[in-house]
């Protein structure tokens, strides 16, 4: 886990990034880069929370616990992600993969869950609002094959309202999901980040 004033310095470096990004009017380089630790990410006004089955108490991962190995139990309903107000009024994509290493080809993702157009606002509250559901969610409790899984939870900007969507969606599409190729396809809409991350550990 890297320490409080280094993931201040490069979280706010990120949010110029985009901020300058902005004002040149999207003329920048704004790209997608997944760092080995997205932990350097988890912002402490970030939190994926969910209800576990059978249980009226709500389960946090946050910076507190990022990368700590969790049940995957815990999972079977779709998260709800909560980021404190940078741009309350801009649209974010909300994303949740399978990152383990070998699980998948290389720059690719298991898809468990995405979600774009989500106004920053709404993100503050953990809300969805009028967002446009990319991928529906599969919970990581798909297959069991004994081998620990890092999943991530990832929130990009997005330079404004997206209007394609990811159609015709299969397993094999999900397990082998190119995120980078998918964000370049998007001729109107740039995905910047992410902004914030998460991950947790577990094996199925």
């Amino acid at each position: 886990m890297k320490s409080t004033f280094t993931q201040v310095i490069f979280i706010s470096l990120s949010i110029l990034r985009i901020k300058s990004y902005i004002k040149s009017g999207f003329q920048q380089p704004c790209d997608i880069n997944i760092l080995d630790d997205v932990c350097i990410l988890s912002l402490s006004g970030f939190e994926v929370s969910y209800y576990p089955v059978d249980s009226l108490k709500m389960f946090y991962l946050n910076y507190h616990n990022c990368n700590s190995y969790i049940n995957k139990t815990i999972f079977r309903e779709k998260p709800y992600f909560k980021l404190k107000f940078l741009f309350p009024d801009d649209f974010f994509t909300i994303m949740m993969l399978d990152g383990t290493k070998g699980y998948s080809s290389e720059g690719r993702y298991y898809l468990h869950y995405a979600a774009s157009n989500i106004i920053g606002e709404d993100l503050g509250y953990a809300e969805t609002g009028d967002s446009l559901e990319l991928a529906s969610y599969i919970p990581p409790v798909v297959q069991e094959t004994n081998v620990n899984h890092t999943i991530l939870f990832l929130i990009f900007y997005q330079t404004e309202e997206m209007w394609l969507q990811l159609l015709n969606l299969t397993l094999l599409t999900r397990k082998n999901f190119n995120l980078i190729a998918w964000a370049q396809q998007q001729q109107r809409v740039k995905l910047c980040g992410p902004i914030a991350a998460l991950q947790m550990l577990t094996s199925f």
